[in-house]
């Protein structure tokens, strides 16, 4: 798996044929353990947990707040069975974000 970034789009590339994900949770968390491997320390979660008012599935955020990594087309579908299919899926990328009780 490939990860890159560009401004506010974050790409992620399959690097073998026979990378597939069952479900976005299985996705998600595959995307989480590359980016500790490059030495980001972030956590896989749900928005509504960390009190973000989406019924979006998951979340990957810096464990400072930093910047986080979201689907925002998840209304619309699944990034596994993008994945699966395509080989690629992009996902939003934002930063600056401040924790509740924190502004």
């Amino acid at each position: 798996m490939k990860i890159t970034r560009v401004g506010h789009l974050v790409t992620v590339l399959c690097s073998k044929k026979a990378e597939r994900y069952r479900n976005e949770s299985a996705l998600w968390y595959a995307i989480k353990k590359e980016l500790q491997r490059k030495g980001y320390n972030c956590v896989k979660k749900r928005p509504d947990k960390d009190g973000h008012l989406t019924s979006a599935p998951y979340y990957i955020r810096e464990r400072g707040w930093k910047w986080c990594i979201y689907d925002a087309n998840y209304a619309i579908r699944s990034i596994a069975e993008d994945f699966n299919r395509d080989g690629i899926v992009r996902l939003t990328y934002e930063s600056v974000i401040f924790p509740p009780g924190r502004i």
